[in-house]
């Protein structure tokens, strides 16, 4: 009879747990779309088409569906457990009322230009400090 109890037990939180994983999986993806996320990774598939001017817009067309829909539900699956290392089921809630206010969905929207030109800086930055390094140790004889 215990072994009985202790299995339903174990049935019952099991399934607790996984209904409030998929709660919390289904924020972390309101929460990326509001965030502008699911844009980004499509600035990113079209930068591929750019780069491949070899390949049809019709077999291009194709695979950005493709991916833009199965690829952001696999990214959620992944990125669910590291939200949820750090924020909790309120903190994720606190950021999708945030992203919908006047100025999230501006942050949003720009988030996109924000992060590839921020990249930009970040390389030429990091080419200056490499560069500046580089001198100081031939200074030293290195």
């Amino acid at each position: 009879m215990k072994r009985l109890i202790s299995l339903l037990f174990l049935v019952f939180i099991f399934s607790v747990t996984k209904a409030q994983s998929s709660q919390y999986t289904s924020k972390v993806k309101e929460m990326l779309s509001l965030t502008g996320a699911e844009q980004t990774f499509s600035v990113a598939v079209d930068q591929m088409k750019q780069l491949r001017i070899d390949v049809s817009d019709d077999v291009w067309n194709e695979l950005q569906s493709e991916f833009k829909k199965t690829s952001i539900d696999d990214l959620v699956e992944l990125l669910s457990p590291v939200y949820f290392k750090y924020l909790d089921e309120d903190d994720i809630d606190g950021i999708i009322v945030f992203y919908q206010t006047p100025i999230g969905r501006k942050y949003a929207e720009n988030t996109p230009a924000i992060t590839q030109e921020s990249m930009v800086a970040g390389q030429e930055w990091g080419m200056k400090i490499g560069q500046d390094i580089a001198n100081r140790l031939a200074e030293k004889g290195y």
